[in-house]
């Protein structure tokens, strides 16, 4: 995955690192193969100028999909 830049809460642009994605899910309590799997969905649909909020939306609604 090429450098894209997403936009944080307080407005700032920074590059997408989806280790910080990936820690928040485990620490919302997902297993480490949950975990994979949704950054395996997302990360690909992540695109230049998404909020975090976004991205976060994304994640959360897709891991409360597979928990159906």
């Amino acid at each position: 995955m090429s450098d894209i830049s997403i936009v944080k809460a307080n407005g700032r642009h920074e590059t997408f690192d989806p280790e910080k994605l990936r820690l928040s899910l485990l620490n919302a309590g997902t297993s480490e193969e949950v975990t994979e799997e949704v950054l395996a969905h997302i990360v690909p649909q992540i695109k230049e100028g998404m909020t975090t909020g976004e991205i976060y939306r994304h994640a959360f609604e897709y891991l409360k999909n597979i928990n159906k």
